[in-house]
């Protein structure tokens, strides 16, 4: 379905970086030990879909996403 809406609009041949210029370069994370209820909050305030998840060490664990979050509910 999206591929279908694109093939007519000019996101068919955009390139990923027009899209990553404009919501900035900041990102951000949290540890494996935060609460799903202080991660969500974080990204609600940040306006953003998803969240880096580092270990102890700082390295990166994973990704969480809205759609994670949604499914576990």
């Amino acid at each position: 379905m999206i591929i279908s809406y694109l093939k007519n609009k000019e996101g068919y041949t955009m390139k990923v970086a027009v899209i990553l210029n404009t919501k900035g370069n900041e990102v951000f994370s949290v540890k494996k030990t935060e609460t799903v209820c202080d991660t969500v909050k974080l990204m609600g305030k940040h306006k953003i879909g998803s969240i880096t998840v580092v270990d102890e060490q700082g390295a990166i664990a994973g990704i969480l996403t809205e759609r994670d979050v949604l499914c576990c509910v």
